[in-house]
């Protein structure tokens, strides 16, 4: 199973997104991968960061391009969930949707959540399953709207959010804590969607 994902703006949590779910789906018993495809290497940078703590990530972190992902299907084991972090823009965004099974689109309450929308509007004309996951919820009830809103403009959305959390800069570049800030939920109601 590949799982993208994606968002065609930076710094919309993707990276945080694809680690913590990889986390919870070893912690699953699951057999996951992460693939880095962003030049930036956030990924990347993070497993190396956490394995110079002397941290073990449940989960290996390859980088990866788009001759990688094409033959994705052919080296990955049948067990395997392979999550793919993606940049903002370029060409291997394109190919990572192509070969996923499942997009996640991170996205955020207010101005920045038309982002996601578009990128929403673009899996629908693929025929691609996805669904945004809002993050970094201050408020449930606004939360609330904010998923109605997303609904009624016919996306798709996963109940489970993400709040905001002051800690969750200070994971990065390490292991996740026993919490994953609501990622735990997201990653049970992706389990739901993929089965």
């Amino acid at each position: 199973m590949i799982i993208s994902v994606i968002n065609l703006k930076g710094g919309s949590g993707k990276t945080t997104t694809a680690m913590a779910l990889a986390t919870a789906a070893a912690r699953h018993n699951r057999n996951v991968s992460v693939l880095d495809t962003d030049p930036q290497g956030d990924a990347t940078t993070w497993a190396g960061d956490a394995e110079d703590a002397g941290e073990t990530l449940p989960f290996t972190v390859d980088s990866a391009n788009i001759g990688k992902l094409k033959r994705l299907r052919k080296t990955m084991a049948d067990d395997e969930l392979v999550i793919i972090d993606c940049p903002p823009a370029g060409n291997v965004v394109d190919v990572a949707c192509d070969v996923a099974d499942f997009v996640i689109v991170p996205a955020t309450q207010g101005p920045l959540l038309s982002h996601a929308l578009e990128t929403a509007e673009s899996l629908d004309v693929a025929g691609k399953p996805y669904a945004l996951l809002l993050l970094k919820v201050e408020n449930n009830k606004l939360a609330g709207n904010a998923v109605n809103l997303i609904r009624e403009r016919g996306a798709s959305v996963f109940d489970a959010s993400v709040p905001k959390r002051v800690g969750m800069q200070k994971v990065i570049g390490h292991a996740f804590p026993s919490n994953l800030n609501g990622y735990e939920d997201v990653y049970l109601e992706l389990e739901e969607a993929i089965a």
